[in-house]
């Protein structure tokens, strides 16, 4: 118990740290996110950590931190009024970047859900998610946002890969 609290709490500090010393960077969440491998299987806080459990809490700090982000840029409105005349005003910037994040994440949590679980995503739902990943990347205006859609398909492509793999090795063994 006293490790993962210090290791939230080293998470936390650093955290902190990272985003005062850069605060415009959305790079910070993948430098800090590695401190939560630290996290251990304890009777109070975690019941089940182990194999590919435990590369699930980085990964949910890196989107969550990413999607915040690009929340809250796209709330502060757009950086130019060109910006926002070019979707028409300020508002319509705002909605279409907000959707821009809600497209983006989905296969991020599909591979941390399997990672988690270790029950595959249907192919058809991945298929369906990953293209939105590369619409948001060359349509979404917040850097956040593009950042996060990149993760997105990269685990989306891993995830496609891991679940492949374990799907004819499945069969090797028939």
């Amino acid at each position: 118990v006293v490790g993962n609290i210090s290791t939230f709490v080293t998470f936390a500090s650093a955290t902190v740290l990272a985003t005062w010393s850069r605060p415009d960077s959305c790079f910070a969440a993948f430098a800090v996110a590695p401190f939560l491998l630290l996290l251990h299987e304890d009777e109070l806080l975690f019941d089940s950590l182990s194999g590919t459990q435990r590369y699930v809490p980085p990964m949910a700090s890196i989107v969550i931190s990413l999607a915040y982000n690009a929340v809250a840029d796209a709330l502060d409105g757009p950086p130019t009024a060109h910006a926002a005349l070019a979707v028409g005003g300020d508002l319509a910037w705002t909605v279409k970047n907000v959707a821009c994040v809600a497209a983006a994440a989905p296969n991020a949590w599909f591979l941390a859900e399997y990672l988690w679980s270790h029950r595959p995503t249907s192919g058809l739902a991945m298929a369906t998610a990953a293209p939105l990943n590369v619409l948001v990347a060359t349509v979404g205006d917040v850097f956040s946002a593009r950042v996060l859609a990149c993760v997105s398909l990269v685990s989306a492509i891993a995830q496609w890969g891991t679940q492949r793999a374990v799907r004819v090795a499945g069969l090797k063994a028939l």
